[in-house]
């Protein structure tokens, strides 16, 4: 199989193994690839596997580094036996909606709060400041 490869990123360079271009002209390549037989997934011509291919064969061996794999019901087995009512999921999206608006409100009022307090103080102590200034100006003129 052969892929021609137009204007193709750096990374995707890299990944190719394809050589950094410096024109515009130059960025049309062909990269040959050759599929394997037993995993379906591309394996580059110049013997170097890839690293998907790596990785399906590890799978297929069943040693990947987390562990063993599991088996392909196993999502189905654990399934919930009894699934929920539509209106019973109506129901429990409505309480969670609730909830979060409820939490949103009270955070506002903690935002609107503490910037309040902030506003207060500030003007606290431009006052204080202004008035211990003119307090020394008249110590010094007497």
């Amino acid at each position: 199989m052969r892929l021609v490869i137009l204007f193709a990123s750096p990374t995707t360079r890299k990944m190719l193994r394809i050589p950094p271009t410096t024109s515009a002209l130059r960025n049309v390549f062909s990269v040959e690839y050759t599929a394997t037989s037993n995993t379906g997934v591309t394996q580059h011509d110049h013997g170097k596997p890839s690293r998907q291919h790596v990785a399906a064969q590890q799978s297929a061996a069943g040693d990947l580094p987390h562990g063993p794999r599991l088996p392909e019901d196993f999502f189905r087995q654990n399934l919930p036996t009894s699934p929920m009512s539509s209106t019973e999921a109506r129901e429990r999206e409505k309480a969670q909606c609730e909830e979060a608006k409820k939490h949103e409100k009270k955070k506002k009022k903690k935002k609107k709060k503490k910037k309040k307090k902030k506003k207060k103080k500030k003007k606290k102590k431009k006052k204080k400041k202004k008035k211990k200034k003119k307090k020394k100006k008249k110590k010094r003129a007497s």
